[in-house]
C-alpha cells in the first residue's frame, strides 16, 4: 500500500506545490480590511478583499467619468445658450441700427470706400480703436506706427456722446487697443502730422459705440 501511494505521488507532479500554495493561502495576516479597520484575515480573504476594492474603484472611476462628462455637456450647452443669446441680441441691434440709417460693414470694406462715398454717409464699423497721442484711429491690425502702411481711419470723438468718450478713456483702450463697433458719419477733416504738413482727409465722426 505504501508503494502504491508513492507511485501516485510520482504520477502527479506539482501536487506538492499546489499543496504549498493552498497552505500559504490559508495563512493569516493582520491587514486593513476597510478604511481604519484592521483584523486578522487569510491571504485568500485578503485577495478577495483586494479584488472587491478594485471593482469598487473601477465603479467609482466610471461614475466620476460619467459625472465629469455630464458636467462638460451641461457647460457646453450653457455656453451655446449664451452664444445664441448674444448673437440674437447683436442681430437685433444691427437691425435697429440699419433702420436708423447706419449700414453695418467690415473695416476692410469701409476702408476701401470711405473716401469715395458721399460725405455724411452713416456707417457702423467693427475694428480696433487705437490712440496715438491725440490721434484716434480705427484699424483692423494694431501697429506701433500711426503713419506706417497699416490701413487705418482717423476718428473724431470730440462731439461724440459723453458715454462714448467715457468708455474710450479706459486704460486698455488708451494704452494699447480695444475692439469696438463704432456708429458714425464720414466728414471732411484736417489731419496734422507732428513735424509735417496738414492735409485734408475724410474722417469718421462717432455718434455711438457698442
Amino acid at each position: 500500500m505504501k508503494r502504491l501511494v508513492a507511485i501516485v505521488l510520482l504520477a502527479l507532479p506539482g501536487c506538492g506545490s499546489e499543496w504549498q500554495h493552498e497552505r500559504a493561502m490559508n495563512q493569516t495576516v493582520f491587514a486593513e480590511v476597510a478604511p481604519g479597520q484592521y483584523r486578522t484575515v487569510t491571504y485568500r480573504e485578503l485577495d478577495e478583499l483586494n479584488a472587491q476594492k478594485a471593482l469598487e474603484n473601477d465603479a467609482r472611476r466610471k461614475r466620476q467619468a460619467e459625472q465629469e462628462e455630464e458636467a462638460r455637456k451641461t457647460q457646453q450647452a450653457e455656453l451655446e445658450k449664451q452664444n445664441a443669446a448674444r448673437l440674437k441680441k447683436a442681430e437685433a441691434r444691427i437691425a435697429a441700427d440699419e433702420v436708423r440709417g447706419y449700414k453695418h460693414t467690415t473695416f476692410t470694406d469701409f476702408f476701401l470706400d470711405y473716401r469715395t462715398i458721399p460725405l455724411g454717409s452713416k456707417r457702423a464699423v467693427s475694428g480696433l480703436y487705437q490712440l496715438f497721442g491725440e490721434y484716434e484711429t480705427l484699424t483692423e491690425i494694431p501697429s506701433d506706427n500711426p503713419w506706417g502702411g497699416t490701413p487705418r481711419v482717423a476718428l473724431l470723438t470730440a462731439t461724440a456722446p459723453r458715454d462714448v468718450r467715457e468708455r474710450l478713456l479706459v486704460y486698455v483702450c488708451r494704452a494699447a487697443f480695444c475692439p469696438v463697433v463704432l456708429l458714425g458719419r464720414t466728414v471732411s477733416c484736417t489731419i496734422r502730422r507732428l513735424g509735417g504738413q496738414a492735409r485734408v482727409d475724410v474722417c469718421f465722426a462717432i455718434d455711438e459705440m457698442w
